[in-house]
C-alpha cells in the first residue's frame, strides 16, 4: 500500500472507530445527558451520582419542586413514593457540609427555591474527620460548552457503557433505572456481607461546628420546609457504637437536630426493622422496601417503623434508648 493509499485508509478507520464510539456513549448515555432510555440502558450504574444527577436535572427534567440529599443510604429511597414532587439528589459519600451546595444547584435548575428540603441524615456525617465541603462545580460541568458532546468521544466513557450493557443482561453492581430509581445489587451471604461491612468510625471526633450549619441551612433556605430524618443501621452496627462509646454523641447528635429543626424522624433506633437483616443488603444500608416505609412515615401514614422526636419527647426517648442500649451485646 503506498503512503498516500495508506493515510486515506488510516484516517477512515480512524473516524469510523470514534464515531461507534461516540454513537455507543449516546446510546448507553452513562452520565445522563439525553433523554432516551433502551432496553441496552435501563440499568444504569452509579460511579459518579453528584455529577449524574445534576447531568439529569440539567439535561432531562427539572419539574421537581422539593429535594432530598443524603448519603448512600438515602439513594435507594424511590422519590416517586412521596405524596409530593421531589427529586432525590442523595449521592454516594454526601456529608452534610455538601448540602447547601446541592440545594443551591437544585434551585438554580428549577428556578425556584423548593419548597420541601427532605434531609437523610446518618451519624458518620458526624465525624469531625471526614466531613467535607463540595469540591467540585458539578453545575459548571453540565452547563460547560459542548460538555454532552465531549463526552460522547471520550474512550473512558466507553468503559461505562461497555459495563451498563453488560449489567443489563447481569446485575453485578447497584444501578439505577433512567427515571432515578436505585436498586441494589442482589445480596448472597447476607449474614457474611452484614459482618463485613461493619463500620467502626476511625478516629472520631464529634463535629461540634454541626449545629451552627444546621442553623445556617435552616436561615439560608428560610422559605423551604425542612423535614429530617436520621437513616436506620443494623442491631449489630449499633453495637459497634456501643462498644466503641459513641452513643453519647449520637444523643447530642439528635438533640441539636430536634433543637434547629423542632422535629425529626428517628430510624436510627433498636425496634423489629433494625433487628432483621432482611431489611439491609449490609451492615448498614437499608434496602428499598425499608426506605418505603421512610416514606410513608412522612407521607403522614401511620406506620410502626421509627419514632418522631420533638423537644417535648426527646428525653424520654433518651431514657428509653439507653436501657435498650444497655440489653447490646
Amino acid at each position: 500500500m503506498n503512503p498516500k493509499k495508506y493515510v486515506i485508509f488510516f484516517t477512515t478507520v480512524t473516524l469510523v472507530a470514534i464515531n461507534l464510539i461516540a454513537m455507543l456513549n449516546f446510546y448507553i448515555d452513562p452520565y445522563w445527558t439525553f433523554n432516551h432510555s433502551n432496553f441496552l440502558n435501563n440499568k444504569q450504574i452509579d460511579f459518579n451520582e453528584r455529577e449524574q444527577k445534576t447531568n439529569f436535572l440539567y439535561f432531562i427534567n427539572n419539574q421537581f419542586e422539593s429535594v432530598m440529599l443524603g448519603s448512600s443510604r438515602t439513594t435507594f429511597i424511590n422519590q416517586y413514593n412521596f405524596n409530593f414532587n421531589l427529586f432525590n439528589y442523595a449521592s454516594n459519600g454526601m456529608y452534610p457540609y455538601e448540602y447547601e451546595y446541592f440545594i443551591k444547584t437544585f434551585a438554580k435548575l428549577t428556578q425556584k427555591n423548593p419548597k420541601k428540603i427532605i434531609l437523610g441524615v446518618d451519624f458518620f456525617g458526624t465525624n469531625k474527620q471526614t466531613n467535607k465541603h463540595s469540591k467540585q462545580n458539578f453545575l459548571q460541568k453540565s452547563s460547560s460548552k459542548f460538555y454532552r458532546y465531549k463526552l460522547l468521544y471520550n474512550y473512558d466513557i466507553l468503559r461505562y457503557s461497555i459495563k451498563n450493557i453488560k449489567q443489563n443482561f447481569k446485575i453485578t453492581h447497584a444501578y439505577y433505572t433512567r427515571n432515578n430509581i436505585k436498586y441494589p445489587k442482589p445480596t448472597k451471604d447476607l449474614e457474611k456481607k452484614i459482618k463485613k461491612t461493619l463500620k467502626k468510625i476511625k478516629n472520631y471526633q464529634y463535629d461540634d461546628s454541626l449545629i451552627e450549619y444546621w442553623k445556617k441551612l435552616r436561615r439560608e433556605f428560610s422559605k423551604s420546609k425542612f423535614i429530617i430524618f436520621t437513616t436506620p443501621v443494623t442491631i449489630d452496627q449499633l453495637s459497634i457504637y456501643k462498644k466503641e462509646k459513641l452513643f453519647k454523641y449520637y444523643f447530642k447528635w439528635l438533640r441539636e437536630l430536634v433543637f434547629v429543626y423542632k422535629k425529626v424522624y428517628n430510624f436510627m433506633i433498636i425496634d423489629k426493622y433494625t433487628k432483621n437483616h432482611n431489611n439491609f443488603f449490609d451492615s448498614n444500608h437499608m434496602k428499598p422496601a425499608l426506605g418505603n416505609l421512610i416514606a410513608e412515615k412522612i407521607n403522614g401514614k401511620n406506620i410502626d417503623f421509627g419514632i418522631i422526636l420533638t423537644e417535648k419527647n426527646i428525653d424520654n426517648y433518651i431514657k428509653k434508648m439507653k436501657k435498650q442500649i444497655k440489653k447490646l451485646k
